[in-house]
């Protein structure tokens, strides 16, 4: 009988600290146990990203201290209606934790513990748990207050080999889909956060990671979309040709990997007032195999962003859009399913300056 943890690709033990090996073996290290969550129920549309993060630097490394741990917490609560949905606007949102040095914390503020059952990695007021197929978000980040729940909605898409210890292969990597419930408070103002919830545990263990070479041009780009009975997630890396994507439908998981299979289109774009940058704001996403297809018309409406401004070779822009989706997902079956309004979640981090 398979166990529930093993059921879901991975296990407490995965959530352990590499800071030891990074000193021992002197190499870069950046690791976070990081959710976001973008919410369904709820008046409003809303997303939030949080997560730790624990770096370490060789010397003349890619980070402005040796070793270092820090907090990030990101959020936007919007209300719009269906034709203010169909463009882009200047949105209030939140964005902490990449907000000058004086966010970059002592590394032993972040403790870690794991004991078979789960694994608590605590920081600030802040207590991230996983106990797959159960993980929670609890405590306070200055004045937001997190306390919400996911569980897994299918096994985690491993992006590197999983028998392969991050010393082993330099990197270790995996993502997580799971419905949310819970709230976040901000402000005396408290937000639902039933939905749909995407983790991400990454792993650079070597002596060459360096944010600035590995994201530059179009960086790593993520689409999560979500309804009722179909699920999308998408990550590509396409500097370094890397294209990946799962469907979940009615139970059933729909992988694509590579191009053509995978294929993300920018349709128009946007000049933020805020930050001056001109960024995308709508999509065309295909998804093909030898017996489905899936095609996606994704509209932004609103957006977060924050820096990377840690970095000794230059700065980071990490944007995020709340936006919605419709098209189709033509099913093996023959039968087409249409999609409409899906709640949509785009990510993209990418070099914005770079120092040399």
């Amino acid at each position: 009988m398979t166990s529930p943890t093993s059921a879901y690709n991975v296990t407490p033990d995965d959530y352990a600290s590499h800071l030891r090996l990074a000193e021992e073996h002197d190499l870069n290290l950046w690791e976070n146990h990081g959710w976001g969550i973008r919410s369904i129920e709820a008046d409003g549309d809303a997303l939030v990203w949080t997560s730790p993060y624990l770096l370490r630097s060789r010397r003349n490394g890619p980070f402005i201290k040796e070793k270092f741990c820090a907090l990030q917490s990101m959020i936007a609560h919007v209300r719009y209606t269906r034709a203010q949905k169909r463009r882009m606007h200047d949105n209030d949102f939140i964005a902490l934790g990449w907000n000058g040095l004086n966010d970059l914390r002592v590394v032993d503020e972040l403790k870690t513990l794991t004991d078979g059952e789960k694994a608590v990695w605590q920081v600030g007021g802040m207590c991230f748990e996983a106990a797959p197929p159960i993980w929670k978000v609890q405590g306070v980040h200055r004045d937001i207050h997190y306390d919400i729940a996911c569980e897994a909605e299918s096994p985690a898409i491993w992006l590197t080999d999983r028998n392969r210890s991050a010393l082993e292969h330099g990197d270790r990597w995996y993502l997580v889909n799971a419905r949310s419930r819970g709230t976040v408070k901000v402000a005396d103002i408290e937000i639902p956060m039933a939905g749909m919830g995407w983790h991400e545990r990454h792993v650079h263990l070597n002596d060459y990671y360096d944010p600035i070479e590995l994201l530059q041009g179009p960086g790593i780009l993520f689409h999560n979309g979500y309804s009722s009975n179909l699920h999308v997630h998408l990550m590509a890396r396409p500097r370094l040709g890397i294209f990946r994507a799962r469907i979940l439908h009615e139970g059933v998981e729909y992988d694509f990997s590579g191009k053509p299979s995978v294929s993300v289109d920018v349709l128009e774009e946007w000049l933020d007032p805020r930050s001056r940058m001109v960024v995308p704001s709508s999509w065309l996403v295909t998804l093909t195999s030898g017996n489905a297809e899936l095609e996606l018309h994704v509209q932004a409406f609103a957006r977060t962003y924050y820096l990377w401004n840690f970095l000794t070779g230059g700065v980071n822009l990490l944007y995020w859009w709340i936006a919605e989706a419709n098209g189709h997902f033509d099913h093996p079956s023959g039968r087409r399913i249409d999609i409409v309004e899906m709640k949509h979640v785009v990510h993209q981090n990418q070099v914005m300056y770079r120092y040399t």
